[in-house]
């Protein structure tokens, strides 16, 4: 799915214009088009960010059940050293190099929500999902022929911030958790494309 995203995120990035947001009645319907565009692309940039988290959060939680977390195990998990999880990470007990025995899955999870929180990937997530609300209410007042590709993107909006919800604090079992993320994930995919054909092609004056 990674890939996916990725691939459409360069296909909407062709054409996109830089620029700061501006209200939707000074706009011509070209510059309109693009800035909702531009909303599709940064909402897809940031939920790759979401989507590697929710990735190891599965992935380690998947071993957790079956298996004690250690230093090596989280470290090539995380694609992170060793003395990085040393700093990052709490050992279960004192001397020992695991950092999260069998069946203690909350532990990790919580573990590594803190770790994104140092690291600066939830902010991140927050910042981008203020950024494209921002962006969205400067868009309100689309001209008719975009007012469809408006209110799906008002739509994608909500499944985005659905997602970015999961990886900022994931919930429930394994199972609903990994066919929550792998349904928001896809919906998002599919919004971006039916957005995609809903925006008319026109020209910036």
């Amino acid at each position: 799915m990674r890939k996916l995203i990725g691939l459409i995120i360069m296909i909407l990035l062709i054409g996109c214009s830089e620029g700061e947001s501006t209200s939707a009645g000074n706009m011509s319907e070209g510059e309109y088009g693009e800035k909702l565009k531009e909303v599709s692309t940064e909402i897809l940039q940031t939920s790759t960010i979401a989507e590697e988290m929710l990735n190891v959060y599965s992935e380690l939680w998947s071993l957790n059940i079956e298996t004690d977390i250690d230093v090596d195990m989280l470290a090539k998990v995380l694609d992170i050293t060793n003395t990085e999880v040393g700093i990052n990470f709490e050992n279960e007990v004192v001397g020992y190099r695991v950092i999260s025995n069998k069946g203690n899955f909350d532990n990790i999870i919580n573990q590594l929500e803190d770790y994104y929180s140092e690291e600066g990937d939830i902010d991140e997530l927050q910042a981008s999902s203020n950024d494209i609300k921002e962006k969205i209410k400067s868009l309100n007042d689309p001209p008719e022929e975009f007012q469809k590709a408006y209110d799906e993107t008002v739509e994608l909006y909500t499944i985005y911030k659905e997602y970015i919800s999961l990886a900022k604090s994931p919930d429930g079992s394994l199972l609903t958790f990994n066919e929550k993320r792998r349904e928001l994930s896809s919906d998002i995919v599919s919004k971006i494309d039916k957005i995609d054909v809903l925006i008319p092609n026109t020209e910036i004056e």
